[in-house]
């Protein structure tokens, strides 16, 4: 755990000082607090649970079993060293849309996942990489330092003085409901890249290139309007790929065997059939 918070201190600090050409300081400015992010996920996550015709999340109790298989993975990648691991409320739900490949967060440690989505997929490890990547971007709190460049400094320290000990989240209305579908920064793509692979790998369970393997197979199939729709959101190219395969180079970490995915794609469809409508 120690070295992963080792790693994502030097990714962060990497981001911070430059060591990117797509990244500089003014982008990684962040005017919110932790408790903002707190704050800002519980209002995001009221909104969406009572819109139930645009989110129909699936219900946790009929549905028990596959909650219960995809938030043991989900908790294996929270759990490796997190710097936020304990300030967040970390959960996972999943939405009973087939036709929408799809996963998001929102700040604060929730994340939500298609049930399209989760069809799509070949493999847990490829499940592994999808909420690796959603789960970095509450890590590093993309949410709301993308919210800060939308705002402005001034705009934000204006708010910060006329709700004094209240936090800026009181003094911005709507906010909450276009967080799902907040778009992020090229810079925030790659860094959430990076260190996704990361916590991938330091589980010991997940094999971190089947997250490239994943997008290059989105790419592929990008004709289809569900993954056109994913893809707006999560743009991709071959640069972003090849990123992701140095990533996990420079880890030193070695793809699965053939085997090893096998049992793989057995645990995901077991996954797939858990969500089958009863």
């Amino acid at each position: 755990m120690k070295k992963l918070k080792m790693y994502l201190l030097a990714v962060s600090l990497c981001f911070v000082m430059g060591c990117s050409t797509i990244a500089n300081i003014g982008n990684n400015l962040n005017m919110f607090t932790i408790e903002d992010d707190r704050a800002l996920g519980y209002q995001t996550l009221t909104s969406i649970r009572g819109d139930k015709a645009n989110y129909p999340i699936l219900d946790t109790v009929r549905y028990a079993a596959a909650y219960t298989q995809i938030r043991t993975l989900f908790n294996r990648l929270i759990n490796v060293g997190l710097t936020y691991r304990d300030a967040f409320n970390w959960n996972l739900y999943i939405i009973d849309q087939d036709d929408v490949l799809n996963a998001f967060a929102i700040p604060g440690g929730t994340v939500f996942i298609y049930t399209g989505l989760i069809n799509y997929l070949d493999n847990e490890s490829q499940l592994a990489g999808v909420l690796a990547h959603e789960i970095s971007h509450i890590e590093m709190r993309h949410m709301t330092r993308q919210l800060t460049k939308q705002y402005g400094v001034d705009f934000l320290t204006s708010l910060i003085a006329a709700h004094t000990g209240s936090g800026i989240v009181q003094g911005l209305s709507g906010v909450a409901n276009s967080l799902a579908q907040l778009h992020f920064s090229r810079n925030d793509e790659y860094e959430a890249d990076a260190t996704g692979t990361l916590i991938m790998a330091a589980t010991g369970y997940y094999d971190p290139y089947q997250a490239a393997g994943f997008f290059q197979k989105m790419m592929q199939d990008n004709t289809s309007g569900a993954t056109v729709e994913l893809l707006s959101t999560h743009p991709l190219d071959a640069h972003r790929i090849a990123a992701i395969q140095k990533n996990c180079e420079n880890m030193g970490a070695k793809p699965f065997t053939e085997a090893q995915l096998s049992s793989q794609v057995a645990s995901l469809n077991s996954l797939k059939q858990k969500l089958r409508k009863r």
